[in-house]
């Protein structure tokens, strides 16, 4: 028997995880669509009502950043004087790499 496989079939005795299957499953779907979240901390609140999972903000961190490896989606700051015309222009004649 190789190690990886005398590794997997041992009882490991370490803390059971905060966060089930279940809820990663519907967590990594939620950030995979288009939507995703602005915030770690509304992670935690949507884990609370769609879950019922009371889980602690650090947690929520460790697990879609590192875990899952996903980052949150927000959009870059754009200043309200931003001319819309200008914008497009720029978009449609400048060079790709």
């Amino acid at each position: 028997m190789g190690y990886l496989a005398y590794w997997k079939s041992r009882k490991h005795f370490c803390a059971k995880r905060k966060i089930n299957d279940d809820a990663i499953a519907a967590l990594n779907i939620e950030l995979k669509t288009g939507k995703g979240f602005s915030s770690y901390g509304e992670i935690v609140e949507w884990l609370k009502q769609e879950q019922g999972l009371d889980v602690e903000y650090g947690t929520v961190y460790a697990w879609v950043r590192y875990q899952l490896g996903a980052k949150l989606k927000v959009p870059r700051p754009q200043s309200y004087k931003q001319d819309e015309e200008l914008v497009s222009e720029l978009k449609k004649n400048s060079v790709r790499f």
